[in-house]
């Protein structure tokens, strides 16, 4: 897709429609542009609002957070909604973002509105409004079938994110790409790079065969006479329908609970101030507790060298908080004895329920009866709740903390020399200093969240954690029912060749069937086997791209060798001694700009590249070098910079044999923008 026009009505600050509707025209006659262009602003001045009125074009909704839309309508200009205010208050309910565009050698025409329903005069929320989305062959004026099918085809709306840059959440970038364990966006990575056909091919090509297998069976039991065989041949097929109906109710409760974690995870995700600030919280306050102790360890030691008669008052006191400590320490070695006492009893329960050998006596073990397996499945959960639930006591207080505090005390009752009153009185400093930060941090960490959405946010992580082992369960569990179903495939196949021989030549239909099967075993094997390697190939394009752009545009390419991405696709600056480095939050940025380039490119999607507010985090150097590669790139590029972030006449200086037109945009009364254009090459 190539943008050549975007055309707004009353859309945010854009005020005004038909003549008066904001027009920002992209096209130029010379090929090397790209109709390329640049939007200059200042913040609030409606380059966000252009930005987002690209994406409700194609995907009609502008995401506030992972499960918020700005609205529609408002009578509140301090909840943003879509429909400029101006246009409401003088009972103008039009609303439309027009984009003209060409893709495959044709042009089209989009346009997403949304207005009053015909039986409402005076529109107050968003159910009383009708959205439309038309898309016609410029050419032809002939409407697109299933007009949002054809946009989801150019570019889904989960790989949005890719093109469309907003400098604004380059934080939200930095933790998608490489601040977590687990990488979020690693699903959608893959599925920008084409790796998704193969585990889609895979499964497709399972459910067609298995579909076609059971054709087989109906042709093969057609041919078997003999009336006692055709019984057993039955008999058998029915214990396979149910097994493949077991398979199929289990496949869809993984998948919900599949879907439940993702949607979990997501909510943490939008909410990660609220879970950094209850981090903090916890962290802050087991800081100032194990601080107060560690004073008070300190002042003892001072008191035993300012009067030794200390020493007799406070020996029984030392012991007893020793005593305290040892007893905890006990406490949490027994939980670690029991969390693996609990875990060697699952897998036994896991052993027994399988069929298989017992892992400690290598004894094979009897299936179970089904109500039995239904008692052992309630208590591996069971069992598996009580691991998490120890795990996490067994950490607190800190393990290591309280073997520093015992040591600690033991030193103090030992006698051991400590007669540098000096030191003392630094380290004392030093820790009322320490608790002073702490105390600042855990302050304005309470102030940031209250009570209840700090308790939604620790149910939400308690929430999670068991899902994610109930999938663990729960993919055993399928595992374990499709063996079982290809084992009762198998043995039925046994019966009707064992029933079928010399009954004569088979039919066309049923021969058809038995080759299809083959071809899509063969197919099946062939995607298995070339998963690996493309996956690989492409993680080393997307690798050596981001290297090359991140080496153009960094200001420390004397110190670093490139980037590294491991196979979760999570990123690493590495240096020239080979260690990895952290980076500053420039460097990371840049590392954004270099991954997001690089994707987009090997991704074999023609989209513009759209940038919001480029310049966030970047220092002057290093926001030219990214100016300079984005804009000899290739491809369209929007950029929409505030002039501090690149001046204008700089822009067109330096720019203007690489960008088709640029505008300016200025806010006029704070609901309505001017649009200007300034040069066209």
């Amino acid at each position: 897709m190539i943008l050549e026009k975007v055309s707004l009505q009353n859309w945010q600050p854009y005020f005004g429609k038909g003549k008066d509707r904001h027009v920002f025209d992209f096209t130029t006659k010379k090929s090397n542009l790209r109709n390329s262009a640049i939007l200059y602003g200042e913040n609030t001045q409606g380059k966000s609002s252009f930005w987002e009125a690209i994406r409700f074009a194609l995907h009609g909704t502008v995401p506030i957070t992972q499960n918020a839309d700005k609205p529609l309508i408002s009578f509140e200009l301090d909840e943003r909604p879509l429909l400029n205010v101006e246009a409401y208050e003088a009972g103008d309910y039009l609303c439309s973002a027009e984009l003209e565009f060409s893709h495959d050698g044709k042009k089209y025409n989009l346009t997403r509105s949304f207005y009053e329903k015909p039986t409402v005069t005076l529109p107050r929320n968003d159910y009383e409004m009708t959205k439309t989305l038309d898309i016609k062959i410029s050419s032809t004026g002939k409407p697109v079938t299933d007009p949002q099918k054809f946009i989801n085809d150019i570019i889904p709306e989960n790989l949005l994110n890719f093109f469309m840059f907003d400098g604004e959440r380059i934080e939200d970038y930095k933790q998608l790409l490489w601040d977590t364990e687990e990488i979020v966006l690693v699903d959608d990575i893959e599925k920008i790079l084409r790796l998704t056909m193969f585990t889609d091919g895979i499964s497709g090509c399972y459910k067609i065969a298995r579909s076609v297998r059971r054709e087989i069976v109906g042709y093969d039991a057609n041919m078997v006479k003999d009336a006692s065989k055709l019984r057993k041949i039955r008999s058998k097929k029915s214990e396979l329908d149910s097994a493949t109906s077991d398979f199929e109710l289990a496949k869809s409760g993984l998948d919900q609970k599949i879907d439940d974690e993702a949607n979990l995870a997501a909510w943490l995700s939008a909410n990660d101030k609220a879970q950094l600030a209850n981090q903090i919280i916890e962290s802050s306050t087991a800081r100032i507790k194990a601080i107060k102790i560690e004073k008070g360890i300190l002042k003892n030691k001072r008191s035993k060298l300012m009067n030794k008669s200390w020493t007799a008052i406070m020996q029984t006191t030392i012991k007893n908080q020793i005593k305290a400590i040892q007893q905890i320490i006990d406490r949490q070695s027994g939980e670690g004895q029991k969390i693996i006492h609990l875990g060697q009893r699952n897998d036994h329960l896991r052993s027994l329920i399988a069929g298989e050998k017992c892992k400690s006596c290598n004894t094979q073990l009897k299936s179970p009866l089904p109500k039995d397996e239904t008692l052992y499945l309630s208590e591996i959960e069971a069992n598996q709740s009580e691991i998490e639930s120890l795990t996490g006591a067994k950490a607190s207080p800190d393990p290591h903390d309280l073997i520093t505090q015992e040591r600690s005390l033991r030193e103090l009752l030992s006698g051991v020399d400590l007669s540098d009153l000096k030191e003392i009185n630094t380290k004392m400093n030093s820790l009322d200093e320490e608790t002073r930060i702490e105390k600042q941090k855990l302050d304005k960490s309470t102030d940031s969240i209250n009570s209840t959405k700090r308790s939604e946010v620790a149910t939400k992580h308690q929430e999670r954690i068991t899902l994610i082992g109930e999938i663990a369960v729960l993919k055993g569990l399928v595992s374990d029912i499709k063996e079982y179903s290809e084992e009762l495939e198998r043995e039925h196949s046994a019966l009707v060749g064992s029933g079928s021989a010399g009954l004569g030549s088979k039919t066309v239909a049923h021969k058809k069937a038995e080759l299809k099967v083959k071809l899509l075993t063969g197919l099946d094997k062939l995607l298995e086997h070339t998963k690996l390697p493309f996956r690989e190939k492409m993680k080393t394009q997307v690798e050596k791209y981001a290297t090359a752009v991140f080496l153009r545009c960094t200001n420390m390419r004397d110190t670093y060798a490139g980037l590294k991405i491991d196979n979760t696709f999570k990123i690493n600056i590495i240096k020239k001694d080979g260690k990895t480095d952290a980076g500053s939050k420039g460097q990371m940025a840049l590392v954004a700009y270099s991954m997001l380039d690089a994707l987009t490119r090997c991704s074999s999607i023609e989209f513009p590249f759209i940038i919001d507010t480029p310049g966030r985090s970047l220092d002057s150097k290093n926001m030219q070098r990214v100016f300079d590669h984005i804009f000899d790139s290739n491809r369209q590029v929007i950029c929409l910079p505030t002039p501090a972030e690149l001046d204008p006449d700089t822009g067109d200086i330096r720019y203007a044999a690489n960008v088709a037109v640029t505008y300016g945009l200025k806010n006029n009364n704070n609901r309505s923008t001017a649009t200007e254009r300034i040069r066209i090459t």
